[in-house]
Formats: structure tokens, C-alpha cells, sequence
């Protein structure tokens, strides 16, 4: 095991009570409407691209899917309009609070730092049962391995967002777009 240090009572109620502001409601908000964008994007999404010969979701669920809506063409219309909602609301999140909730954010929680490149390279190594002896640096409310994933978060939202409106509205895109 590890040697702890003991506190007194004192300290413990005063670390009890202490309370740290790691987001700001705009983030908080954000964050949870992602989560019921999400909720409805994506089994609408597999729905509609999935096939028994892709073998996406089963068969049944589907099926479940396009009779909720009647039918796929519904289906369609349902995931491109909550699709469109998500979008604004991310863009209308992004361009308004930019300045005042995302790069102070960045800049004080998301940017890799030396203890965080040093993390990197030993974590994986101590997951696998090497350097166990060796101690992992210090870290801020992420640790390395959170930062990384949530750099893949924003080019994977990125993408989406870039993607779906071409495949929503390929009518207007020139061919070599669509292909």
C-alpha cells in the first residue's frame, strides 16, 4: 500500500467543506444537452444506415425505429432536424462564449503540459505491469489520458458536424462533395 499522511479533524472539515469550481453552468448545460442530443442521435443514426447485411443493430431494432417514426423516410426527417438543433446550439454556444468560457478553460485545464507528456509515457506502461515503482506526475483536474480523449471529442464533433449537414443537404453540394 502507500503511506498517508493523517490529518487532524480540523483539516478534514475544512477540506470537507472546501468546494471547487471545476465548469461553469454554460458548460454544465452544454454538456448535458449533448448527452440528450446524443441520446437521440445516435440509435436514429444506426437506424437509418443500418442494413441486416452491415450488421449494424439488430434487425428488430430497426425495424422499432422506423415504425416509431412510420417509416424511414420520418426516421430521416426526425435525425436530420434534432441533427440540425444540435449543431446551432453547439455553434450559438461556441460563438457566444468563446472568449469567456472555453479558452479560459483550455488554457487553465485541457493543454498538455511536461508532467502530462511525462504521464503519457509511463501510464500505458504501468497498466500493462511495468514501472509499477515508478510514480506518476502530478496531474490537474484531467489527467493526460482525459485530455487526449477530449481532443479526439472535438475533431470527432468537428467532423460530425461537417459531415452531416453535406450528406442532409448533398442536393446543394457539388458532386465531387458527395463522393
Amino acid at each position: 500500500m502507500g503511506s498517508y499522511k493523517n490529518i487532524s479533524i480540523v483539516e478534514r472539515r475544512r477540506l470537507h467543506e472546501k468546494k471547487y469550481k471545476k465548469h461553469n453552468l454554460a458548460n454544465i448545460l452544454t454538456h448535458w444537452f449533448n448527452v440528450g442530443m446524443w441520446a437521440l442521435l445516435l440509435p436514429t443514426g444506426i437506424a437509418i444506415i443500418s442494413s441486416p447485411r452491415l450488421g449494424l443493430s439488430p434487425v428488430w431494432m430497426q425495424e422499432l425505429f422506423r415504425n416509431m417514426f412510420g417509416g424511414a423516410a420520418n426516421l430521416i426527417k426526425f435525425h436530420y432536424t434534432i441533427g440540425f438543433l444540435w449543431i446551432f446550439v453547439l455553434l450559438f454556444n461556441v460563438l457566444l462564449g468563446f472568449r469567456k468560457y472555453f479558452v479560459p478553460f483550455a488554457i487553465s485545464r485541457m493543454l498538455l503540459d511536461k508532467d502530462d507528456i511525462q504521464w503519457l509515457k509511463t501510464k500505458p506502461l504501468q497498466m500493462l505491469g511495468l514501472m509499477k515503482d515508478k510514480t506518476l506526475p502530478p496531474q490537474d483536474a484531467y489527467n493526460a489520458g482525459q485530455k487526449l480523449y477530449m481532443y479526439v471529442v472535438i475533431l470527432g464533433t468537428l467532423g460530425i458536424m461537417v459531415s452531416g449537414p453535406v450528406m442532409a443537404l448533398k442536393t446543394l453540394f457539388p458532386p465531387i462533395v458527395k463522393q
